[in-house]
């Protein structure tokens, strides 16, 4: 039987036959990775069960506030600011911001070969040249504090948080061991399929274990949000002016 907390499925007994299904939950309790601690399984279920997944499950991992404010929302608010980043930076170390953009990167690049050189400088540096991949609520207040501005306010973050096309809130699980509810479905990540444990005594050989199954609807909305994102086709910016063809109708009229 499974007993359901709060949109999970919570498997009590195993099938002498047990396999993955999407939208199961996996814990890697050994990871320090916080992208790399809890993942919903997104690999299709006619995939799994007919073995066309090339022994490869791919997941969704399962990241916290702090994690998705770190790896994601202050590097978005920072990375705009780029410009404004580059200019103090110039004129503290004294380059030319005349010169040419690749060349005062590459004076940029220097400074972090120079070990008395700060730690935030270093961070400012990073991001500019694209190598940052996350920046702690100390290096974000820092930066802002940097170029003049302010931090963005927590209520301007949750904003954004919900209303972001790759994000999707799902119940807690914490009672499990799993911190984070936010699933960011861009960040996909595969594990071969031998490294999930689905019973207990499969643990100690195995990094993964299979804690629980996200039930429906959220399980579904996943797999929404999923294929929204990875199948949303952009179009050009290009305005397409009608207003003389209208005209031209109406005065014909």
């Amino acid at each position: 039987m499974s007993e359901i907390l709060e949109g999970w499925l919570l498997e009590q007994s195993v099938s002498a036959k047990p396999h993955l299904r999407q939208g199961d939950l996996v814990l890697f309790r050994e990871s320090k990775d916080p992208m790399r601690m809890a993942g919903i399984v997104v690999t299709a279920d006619c995939d799994l069960k007919n073995r066309k997944h090339a022994q490869l499950v791919t997941l969704v991992p399962l990241l916290t506030v702090q994690a998705i404010l770190e790896r994601y929302l202050f590097l978005e608010a920072c990375e705009s600011l780029s410009s404004q980043l580059r200019s103090c930076l110039c004129k503290k170390y004294a380059i030319d911001l005349n010169e040419d953009l690749l060349l005062i990167d590459v004076r940029l690049r220097e400074l972090l070969t120079r070990p008395e050189v700060p730690a935030i400088d270093s961070v400012a540096v990073r991001l500019i040249l694209g190598l940052q991949e996350q920046i702690t609520t100390a290096s974000y207040r820092d930066l802002m504090k940097m170029i003049g501005g302010a931090p963005k306010s927590g209520g301007a973050f949750e904003t954004q948080l919900q209303k972001r096309g790759d994000l999707v809130i799902l119940p807690s699980a914490e009672i499990l061991g799993v911190k984070g509810r936010i699933a960011w479905v861009r960040h996909l990540w595969q594990v071969p399929v031998g490294e999930i444990a689905l019973k207990t005594s499969d643990t100690k050989y195995c990094d993964g274990e299979f804690v629980a199954r996200l039930d429906s609807p959220f399980r579904y909305r996943l797999t929404q949000v999923m294929a929204q994102v990875f199948s949303d086709i952009g179009l050009p910016d290009g305005k397409i002016e009608f207003k003389s063809e209208i005209e031209g109708v109406m005065g014909n009229a």
